[in-house]
Parts: structure tokens; C-alpha cells; sequence
């Protein structure tokens, strides 16, 4: 089977729990023989993939922090398109253009969209495309809850707005896409509710468990995620 694999940036780098979730998807299903093209971004100053499954767009500024002017440009961008800003940062042109060029040359069986944040691609594919959508979480529950720990009136209105528009994004790829891929439970049972062939992949752990009472504790509370994305 062929398969498009389209993700915000280029998983194999490994460099965030969403890359390596990601990657983990992409490895099984070439485990499963199938040939998967993945195409998205890479970071300012990332050495040029030599993975001939990868495309890559462009190169672009991925977190908010480290982006210099870009965050105003991806507001002002999100306005204009009625986008959520956290999709606002993924848009261009020049995605949308390959995406078609690669649908031009080639036949695919399945198209997965990976991360409610490509949303956008959708209108690219028409009913002879099986689409899977990949969601590494409830985008909209976790604005709502920055939303309701917000303490200025300006980021209140922003978190609000950003709620709003990613979960109409998130249900409009649920309704649209003929199955639901999640990380959790909780997540699957949410977007059963709009698409029943919903199905919940907990991601194999790299780290085998050692025996009861033999670990050596470090910490009380352990985190596995970036404490650059704020909802962390």
C-alpha cells in the first residue's frame, strides 16, 4: 500500500514526544511492508534529510519562542484565513502546491494527516482518497484549560478563540476522514462521537521495565514532554 504521510515537521530527528510519536506511526506501518512518503517542514539550521521517504517543504521557525518576528506574521495570518494560530504557523503555499504536485504524479492508497493543526489540507482530497487522521491530543480541550487559567483579558481572548477554531478543525477532520488514529482513551472516545471507526494506539515504550521495588527513585514527579509548549 501506498501512503502520503503528511506532518508538521520531519519526525526522524526525534527532537519532541510529537516527533517521536509520529516516527513511531511511520516505522510500523513500513514494518507492516507498506511504502510511506512523509512530507513537512524541517527547522532553521537542520541538516538536509538524506531519507529518500522524506520530503521536505521548507525551512521554518517551529516553536513560537525561538521564532523571532514570526509569531506577529502567524497572527496576522490566522486572522486573515480565520485559522487557528497554532495552524497559522503551519500554513503556506508552497505545502499546499507540493501536496497537489505529489497527488499529480502519484496514486495513493491512504493520505494520513497527522496533527489537527494541518487541517487545511483537507479540501485537497476528494472522496477517491481514504484520509486518516492522526490526533496526538484534544487541541481544543487544552486551550480551554489556558483559556480558564488566563489571567490577562487579551490572552483570555485569544485562548478562547484559539479553542474555538482548532476544535471545529479537529471535528471537521474526525467527520471527514475515514478513521480516527489517538494516543489515548480518553481522546478516542471523544472523536467517537464523530467518527466510529475511531481507534486508540498506545505507543510501545523503547525502555523494558525493570523489576518491582528494584528502580532507584530520582524524583517525585517526572514529565515526558517540552516545557516549550505551553500547555506542558
Amino acid at each position: 500500500m501506498k501512503i502520503l504521510y503528511l506532518t508538521t515537521v520531519l519526525p526522524s530527528g526525534r527532537r519532541t514526544g510529537g516527533e517521536i510519536a509520529s516516527q513511531c506511526f511511520i516505522n510500523a506501518l513500513k514494518q507492516c511492508g507498506h511504502e510511506v512518503l512523509v512530507v513537512g517542514y524541517q527547522r532553521p539550521g537542520d541538516t538536509k534529510s538524506t531519507n529518500d521517504n522524506e520530503v521536505v517543504i521548507e525551512q521554518r521557525y517551529i516553536e513560537t519562542q525561538k521564532s523571532k518576528y514570526h509569531p506577529f506574521i502567524w497572527m496576522v495570518l490566522s486572522l486573515i484565513k480565520r485559522l487557528p494560530y497554532s495552524a497559522a504557523k503551519y500554513y503556506s503555499k508552497k505545502y499546499l502546491t507540493k501536496v497537489k504536485s505529489i497527488l499529480q504524479v502519484n496514486n495513493y492508497d491512504t493520505v494520513i494527516i497527522d496533527h489537527a493543526q494541518l487541517g487545511w489540507l483537507l479540501p485537497l482530497f476528494n472522496q477517491k482518497h481514504k484520509v486518516i487522521f492522526i490526533a496526538h491530543n484534544l487541541e481544543h480541550q487544552l486551550y480551554e484549560e489556558q483559556f480558564k487559567s488566563a489571567q490577562k483579558y487579551v490572552s483570555k481572548c485569544i485562548y478562547k478563540r484559539e479553542a474555538r477554531l482548532i476544535k471545529k478543525m479537529e471535528d471537521n477532520l474526525a467527520v471527514s476522514s475515514q478513521q480516527v488514529w489517538t494516543l489515548t482513551t480518553h481522546d478516542s472516545n471523544y472523536f467517537y462521537s464523530h467518527n466510529l471507526a475511531s481507534k486508540v494506539f498506545h505507543l510501545p515504550s523503547i525502555r523494558t521495565v525493570p523489576p518491582k521495588n528494584s528502580a532507584i527513585k530520582h524524583c517525585d514527579i517526572g514529565i515526558i514532554g517540552s516545557w516549550t509548549w505551553k500547555a506542558n
